[in-house]
């Protein structure tokens, strides 16, 4: 028996080896599995399993002795013992079906621009019990997909905001010709947009995008920016993240050495979602007027040659 300390269980690591060993290899768990159900013809098993009569005579054998199966009548079935086993590696392939979850969830935990609080909302809303409590409730667990560039990113968002219906809240430190595309097109839908950007970060970029911008389309941004529908403004963002129609939820987190992107994450969540536009509208009290609509009409001069 193994104890540490007065907070940690005690180990029967003896015990734990032996059946650790006894289920060890592929064709005793599938033995096992089946003995959930019971197996009461043997000869049909084996053939199912793709076993032969000795190796599964002998694994069969290694898990009764261990008291993880038990013979009734003629047929074979789990033991109580048996029982626990089982719904231990239930959960623990639930587990390694969902391995991106507990990835998110480490990488937030070391996000320097994350805050705790913040990162405590967004691991608790993966699944309704929280990431480390839904054992048992695999049905809840939230589908995640990772992203590894900025690029990817980029289309997955352009695709995300163009099947927008409802709303969309965009906290981002990036600004991207086809992000703002997507939108315009979206926002012509009569789709609520939100928008936060870092200080002047809108601005600059627009300046960076003017070549390709044409008129038509700077003066559907003067529309959009001077529409009552439209909320815009400028806070210090330390990443991006994006939700739509408060059910799928885009989170960026930035390299902690360097202010570039790391990695991202698409999650379909309304918890989660819902608890990044708490954070959305928290910067959204915090920051100041959007200055866009009066440099637009600046810009949309110089495209047509007008002098200011």
């Amino acid at each position: 028996m193994l104890t540490q300390d007065e907070t940690t269980p005690s180990f029967n690591l003896d015990e734990i080896e032996v059946i650790l060993n006894a289920i060890s290899n592929k064709d005793a768990l599938k033995i096992l599995i089946k003995c959930k159900k019971g197996i009461e013809k043997p000869t049909k098993t084996i053939k199912q399993l793709g076993l032969t009569q000795r190796r599964y005579y002998a694994r069969l054998s290694e898990l009764i002795k261990r008291g993880l199966v038990e013979k009734k009548d003629e047929s074979y079935y789990l033991t109580t013992l048996g029982e626990v086993v089982y719904d231990i590696g239930i959960k623990f392939n639930t587990a390694l079906i969902n391995r991106k979850q507990f990835d998110l969830a480490d990488r937030l935990r070391k996000s320097k621009y994350i805050s705790l609080e913040e990162t405590k909302k967004i691991i608790n809303a993966l699944s309704s019990k929280g990431i480390l409590g839904y054992f048992g409730e695999s049905n809840n667990i939230n589908p995640i997909k990772m992203v590894d560039n900025l690029e990817d990113v980029v289309q997955e968002l352009v695709t995300k905001i163009d099947q927008a219906k409802e709303s969309v809240y965009l906290a981002s430190s990036y600004t991207d010709a086809r992000v703002i595309q997507a939108v315009l097109r979206t926002i012509k839908r009569n789709v609520k947009f939100a928008l936060i950007s870092n200080n002047n970060n809108f601005l600059k970029k627009i300046q960076l995008f003017r070549i390709i911008f044409s008129p038509q389309m700077i003066q559907d941004l003067i529309d959009i920016t001077s529409s009552k529908e439209i909320r815009m403004k400028q806070f210090n963002i330390q990443y991006s993240f994006c939700v739509i129609d408060r059910e799928v939820a885009m989170i960026e987190l930035p390299n902690e050495s360097h202010n570039i992107f790391y990695t991202g994450f698409i999650i379909e969540n309304k918890i989660l979602s819902e608890k990044l536009i708490e954070t959305f509208e928290a910067f959204y009290n915090k920051g100041k007027e959007d200055q866009s609509l009066g440099y637009l009409i600046k810009l949309q001069k110089i495209v047509e040659n007008i002098p200011i």
